[in-house]
């Protein structure tokens, strides 16, 4: 394992690795006035190379992180998978125990490599998408579609893909439906929308550039939750750290909401270490930390 050299940004719920991966959770502006929790939830396991977002109801929205802390859990505490088959076998085990009412889309991909080529081994249930970009030619070289296999309530996935990578050029991203939202207001289709800003900015950028992409084209029009997750698979390698943010129940996305307007959220880019020493438990904020 290599060391860690991440940073984090409680207030915006975003993490980065520089120039290899990043992420951010945003909440729905109506759920900030409607007091609901954030449905929307990332999981990126970067001692397994394993990425995720989830996307639980506004009734139960926990169900996205109760989904991903068990495929966490699972991780933590088992080898990781080495076959296709094997990635299935670990996320039906994962269905399998997701109550009917929890229901949860899940979007997955796992970063391989053997004999020198990099793969991306991809799983996804529900509306949350995952997109390969190839950032010279500005286009979406793969993506999964939408279907109705959602945690909770479909026994179990079908279908498991293994994606060979380019050695450059590619950006893997994952996002849930709240961005396809964005796109459809900002009056763009998604694919030409995630290909442009994959391939134009850095991958450290690319997840706030997509989830904030009404706000700084200054509109108010309200949108869903939005999880991104961002990679450059060329450079990853594995590194033991790992990051669960967002799935939360009302109550903590109200006290979060409350510590945002009181100033006490840390609002700026600092390292693990530093934002233990902050004096804000990063679970106020649906950040966890592992």
């Amino acid at each position: 394992m290599q060391p860690a050299d991440f940073s984090v940004n409680l207030a915006l719920r975003a993490v980065t690795l520089p120039g290899r991966a990043s992420a951010c959770l945003a909440t729905g502006s109506e759920k900030k006035a409607s007091c609901y929790g954030n449905g929307d939830c990332l999981l990126a396991d970067f001692a397994n190379l394993f990425f995720a977002v989830s996307d639980g109801s506004e009734r139960f929205p926990s169900a996205s992180s109760s989904f991903l802390g068990r495929i966490g859990r699972y991780l933590t505490h088992e080898p990781a998978p080495q076959t296709q088959e094997q990635w299935l076998a670990l996320a039906n085990r994962a269905f399998a125990r997701q109550d009917y009412i929890l229901s949860a889309t899940f979007s997955a991909v796992a970063i391989e490599e053997k004999k020198g080529q990099k793969s991306a081994v991809i799983l996804s249930g529900g509306d949350s998408r995952i997109m390969v970009v190839d950032t010279k030619n500005k286009c979406v070289e793969f993506e999964t579609e939408p279907d109705m296999n959602f945690a909770g309530r479909s026994p179990d996935l079908k279908k498991v893909f293994r994606i060979p990578l380019a050695p450059t050029n590619r950006r893997v991203i994952l996002f849930s439906d709240g961005l396809c939202d964005v796109a459809r207001l900002a009056g763009l289709d998604i694919n030409s929308m995630v290909a442009q800003v994959a391939s134009a900015f850095d991958v450290d950028e690319v997840p706030m550039r997509l989830s904030r992409f009404l706000k700084r084209k200054g509109s108010s029009a309200t949108h869903d939750d939005i999880a991104v997750i961002a990679l450059d698979p060329a450079g990853l390698i594995p590194r033991q750290q790992g990051f669960l943010i967002g799935g939360t129940s009302p109550g903590t996305e109200t006290a979060f909401g409350q510590d945002l307007a009181a100033g006490i959220v840390p609002d700026t880019w600092m390292s693990l270490e530093q934002a233990r020493a902050a004096g804000y438990d990063p679970v106020r904020a649906g950040f966890v930390i592992f």
